[in-house]
């Protein structure tokens, strides 16, 4: 491959265009329904800030859902973390709304680290995700990287010189 050509191909993959992002956004959702059926994700900003500071070296993602709703609070809790997941190396990633998160995610629960009876049956069930718990998720790797996964991967590196953070409009 000539540097000519080399320029040519990382042109295309650094494209800005509505394509692409759409593109990504069947990507994230295909990464996401992995990872929920691996039990893989964390919901909810206290969740994940516990997550992040127990456990940090096994999250692969971070994904903020950017909300209309002025909640202070929230704000600081994602600048916080935005500023954690940057120092240490964990990819992060924003897309539209916590309400097509929770449809994706639909009857997930919380991991439960409740003890468990003497016949391995949890003690008590974990909670359902609320569409309030969507607004932050942590994804932690695999055990083995897909393609999609190394797509997705792949995305962010490209386009995080570009911005702070990738924004990803997520498929329906």
């Amino acid at each position: 491959m000539t540097l000519e050509e080399e320029n040519s191909v990382s042109q295309v993959g650094n494209r800005v265009d509505n394509e692409p992002q759409m593109e990504m956004g069947e990507v994230l959702r295909e990464v996401l329904l992995r990872a929920k059926d691996d039990g893989r994700i964390t919901c909810g900003v206290y969740r994940s800030a516990h997550k992040l500071d127990m456990d940090p070296d096994h999250v692969m993602l971070c994904i903020h859902a950017d909300s209309s709703q002025e909640d202070v609070a929230l704000h600081i809790h994602f600048t916080l973390m935005e500023a954690f997941c940057t120092e240490n190396y964990i990819r992060l990633f924003k897309v539209d709304g916590h309400e097509q998160l929770a449809k994706l995610l639909g009857d997930m629960k919380h991991k439960s680290n409740m003890a468990t009876a003497d016949d391995n049956s949890p003690v008590e069930e974990a909670p359902r995700i609320s569409t309030e718990d969507c607004v932050c998720l942590l994804v932690e790797y695999p055990k083995e990287m897909d393609a999609t996964t190394t797509a997705l991967l792949e995305f962010y590196q490209s386009h995080i010189q570009m911005g702070p953070f990738p924004h990803i409009k997520l498929a329906e």
